[in-house]
């Protein structure tokens, strides 16, 4: 069963949707949205309450040195991420360049993910072992320059605009395996209580990024795509980051009956605690009911006012359906 009557009321339509925002654009409305607004902030609630994680609001615009540091490429034809231009386009020249080099100027560029901000943060950054790990969350807005004609990643679940619960780590080298799992054990916990079927990929060499050195990708059975699609994944850079953003830590070591300070670089971590439109896929198709109503996930109920099921019977007459998996 595909997921049904949740994406749109009569008045704006898919075409008047895609004029204003173009190609693989969407609205959310009614239930849906309220669907999503409580799946972001009971996960958001869960990180700090739950698994002391700091939240942080993040930037959208980030420069593209930054983002290139943490091992997304921002130049080549097959970049995902949007720069901001226009004739009162910012740049400034990193550290790298001189007044007589340019080929080193830096523009600013919509984030595709909030991990640019979180890790950046502490950019040249010299951090106590003692305060260490830390662990950062935020909510943000990303923007992906996506182009797919597969027909599994029609509709929602592959689109140029998500928001999205982000898990960032910073950790001593000798514990970076062990943050790993902890974040893939949040992950496993969140999904479960939302009841969701999933399943975890421990991701080969050659599937991981630039920056990654081991990655799990978990992802949720999709009733409409008769297969399981992505939800989440977590990765560990180790220094592949903190080495070009020059994070590094402190450590008092005792060496000939004499205190010194032990310095290297932090080891960084990531992982998504809830991608909206594809988690939202996963409860949709999962939780239909035989009277094509969904049923909400127990976490959930209280942030959607006490309602158990969607659309609830005042709704029933604004919506129409619309189908997630239109043709290409």
């Amino acid at each position: 069963m595909k997921a049904h009557n949740m994406l749109s009321m009569p008045g704006p339509s898919p075409r008047n949707v895609g004029a204003v925002g173009g190609n693989r654009s969407y609205v959310m409305l009614s239930s849906l949205a309220k669907l999503e607004k409580a799946l972001l902030k009971w996960t958001m609630n869960q990180l700090v309450s739950r698994f002391n994680f700091t939240p942080v609001v993040v930037p959208n615009i980030v420069y593209d040195h930054i983002i290139e540091r943490c091992g997304f490429p921002t130049r080549s034809e097959r970049s995902q991420v949007y720069k901001v231009s226009g004739n009162n386009q910012e740049s400034i020249l990193d550290e790298k360049s001189t007044k007589s080099n340019c080929e080193n100027r830096t523009l600013p560029c919509v984030a595709g993910t909030s991990e640019f901000a979180l890790t950046a943060i502490h950019i040249g950054d010299i951090i106590p072992s003692e305060e260490l790990p830390k662990r950062y969350c935020a909510l943000s807005r990303c923007y992906r320059a996506e182009i797919s004609s597969v027909a599994e990643e029609s509709g929602i679940y592959r689109v140029r605009y998500f928001n999205k619960v982000e898990m960032v780590g910073l950790t001593m080298p000798e514990r970076s395996s062990e943050l790993h799992e902890e974040f893939l054990a949040i992950q496993r916990d969140l999904f479960s209580q939302l009841g969701l079927q999933y399943r975890v990929l421990d991701m080969p060499e050659h599937e991981l990024g630039l920056s990654a050195k081991k990655k799990y990708d978990v992802e949720a059975w999709m009733e409409g795509r008769q297969r399981y699609g992505e939800i989440s994944s977590t990765s560990n850079c180790e220094d592949y980051q903190s080495s070009r953003l020059n994070i590094r830590y402190s450590h008092m070591a005792e060496r000939n009956n004499q205190l010194q300070v032990d310095t290297g670089f932090v080891h960084t971590l990531n992982g998504t605690a809830c991608s909206s439109t594809r988690t939202l896929i996963a409860l949709i198709e999962q939780n239909q009911t035989d009277s094509d109503k969904v049923a909400i996930p127990e976490p959930l109920i209280p942030y959607m006012n006490g309602a158990k099921m969607i659309p609830c019977a005042e709704e029933r007459e604004l919506l129409k359906e619309v189908d997630l998996y239109p043709e290409l």
